[in-house]
């Protein structure tokens, strides 16, 4: 079974971060044609709520969820807005 993009984030941060609160936007319509975007990646809003990051620094909340998602920069992730929830 391929997962398409966006199924493929929601289970990577499941597994690594197995957040209480989850939801994972595709907003790369809303950027279509974005200057910088040469490869036609995707632009996704991420909302979180996990005990495995709360109690780090909001940059290093950040850097783990980057890190996580890793592989799938810059060909198939422009741009990520990450929403921590508490």
């Amino acid at each position: 079974m391929n997962l398409d993009l966006k199924e493929q984030i929601i289970q990577r941060l499941n597994f690594t971060f197995q957040p209480e609160i989850l939801m994972v936007r595709d907003d790369s319509a809303l950027h279509a044609g974005h200057a910088g975007n040469t490869l036609g990646a995707g632009h996704f809003y991420i909302e979180i709520k996990s005990s495995a990051i709360a109690q780090l620094k909001r940059i290093q909340q950040h850097q783990r969820i980057y890190a996580c998602l890793q592989e799938f920069f810059p060909a198939q992730i422009h741009a990520l807005e990450i929403k921590i929830l508490k």
